[in-house]
């Protein structure tokens, strides 16, 4: 017989079957019909087991691979969702850090907005109170956004806790975990659609507050630009500056802009009607006051064309209005049309008017009295005296100095 462990024992009958130190053995016919016990190694640790024992009682393993293999796939699911979650969590704070950014981008062009109307005149300040007010609202919905992500995000992390932790069977947790992903997608899903919708809400909020904004500003620019206008057609008499107003006037007939032109023209107009700042001045010659008043009507005609001086002008354009001479009316005319100084074109136009019985309905001769004068010329130079002819004015007085201690404006 082999004595090598592996083999199996069976008892030997003994010879001393009578010997009183020695059991009784059974006999062959009452031993029972139960099988031999059989070995094998274990699957995983090679120890001895059972040759029908499912388990191993050393490390404790199935020794069915199928009954591993599901242990093995739970685990792994478990993974999974802890993956999942963290993927979860991730996608949740970058969208509650884009939400920071779009506040950012939100305070950087309110603050620009800001800035630009401090600068603006007081019909901006009710706009600038608005686009506060717009912002606030806008914040207020994106924390509220941040906060149904955050609550979301906590439900997503318990529900995956419950998972982990009620797991019993690989097919059942599987299809549990799908379960609770899908939920929990579908929450995420549901919140991420909102800031978006949200989001979207803000930035249309924002762009329709820059174009108010622009459009005011726009608006505030142009009024800037009458107000200078009008400042220099009254401050300095420049024509050119009252001819833009005159022009942008007819640019915008029939639209809502023409009565706030027309008020600006109107100012001016009215300034001329109602002062003057050139008739007290002095005028020197060869250091001698000069009295305009006696000099030669040639030479005064001469000086009202040809004088750089705005207060030389000025003061012969109104002596001429007693000169009732001829060639005195062309020479108004011709200041009328041309003198880029609007004091001298007022006073041309009374005079005119003086000379030759024109009535004329504006202050600076704006109407039809070109038709006039041509109608009415022959008549009234019968009524003139004779006077030398213009084209022969070659001399002007030359003023040495002019008393401005009465100029209001230079």
């Amino acid at each position: 017989m082999n004595d090598s462990p592996d083999s199996p024992t069976l008892p030997q009958e003994s010879d001393n079957s009578d010997s009183p130190d020695s059991p009784a053995l059974p006999k062959e016919t009452d031993k029972p019909n139960s099988p031999l016990l059989l070995e094998k190694p274990c699957e995983y640790c090679k120890l001895s087991i059972k040759i029908d024992a499912s388990a191993c009682q050393h490390c404790g393993r199935s020794q069915n691979k199928w009954v591993e293999f599901l242990k093995l796939a739970s685990t792994f699911v478990a993974i999974l969702m802890v993956v999942i979650a963290i993927a979860q969590v991730g996608i949740s704070s970058w969208q509650m850090w884009e939400t920071r950014q779009k506040r950012i981008e939100a305070a950087a062009v309110l603050e620009k907005a800001e800035g630009v109307l401090t600068q603006a005149s007081k019909e901006a300040e009710a706009l600038r109170n608005e686009a506060k007010g717009v912002l606030q609202q806008a914040t207020t919905k994106s924390d509220e956004a941040i906060e149904e992500s955050k609550k979301a995000l906590n439900q997503s992390k318990i529900d995956a806790a419950l998972i982990m932790v009620k797991v019993k069977g690989a097919e059942e947790s599987v299809k549990a975990i799908d379960n609770q992903v899908a939920l929990s997608n579908e929450r995420l899903s549901k919140v991420d659609k909102e800031f978006v919708k949200k989001n979207q809400a803000i930035t249309d909020e924002l762009h329709n507050l820059k174009n108010e904004v622009s459009t005011e500003l726009e608006k505030l620019k142009w009024r800037d630009k009458l107000m200078v206008w009008t400042d220099e057609s009254i401050s300095k008499g420049k024509r050119s500056a009252f001819d833009k107003l005159n022009k942008l006037l007819n640019e915008v007939k029939g639209t809502d802009r023409e009565s706030i032109v027309l008020s600006y023209i109107f100012q001016v107009k009215s300034f001329y009607l109602s002062g003057d700042r050139y008739l007290d001045n002095k005028f020197y010659r060869d250091g001698v006051e000069t009295d305009l008043e006696k000099v030669d009507t040639k030479i005064l005609i001469n000086d009202l064309l040809n004088s750089k001086i705005n207060a030389v002008r000025v003061k012969v354009s109104v002596i001429l209005g007693n000169r009732k001479e001829l060639g005195v009316p062309e020479a108004l005319i011709n200041a009328i049309n041309n003198d880029q100084n609007l004091d001298v074109v007022v006073r041309s136009v009374k005079s005119f008017s003086m000379i030759t019985g024109y009535k004329s309905t504006d202050v600076f001769g704006e109407g039809p009295f070109l038709k006039f004068w041509d109608e009415n010329k022959d008549r009234i130079n019968k009524t003139l005296t004779k006077s030398p002819d213009i084209e022969s004015f070659k001399q002007s007085i030359h003023y040495d100095s002019i008393d401005l201690n009465k100029v209001k404006l230079p």
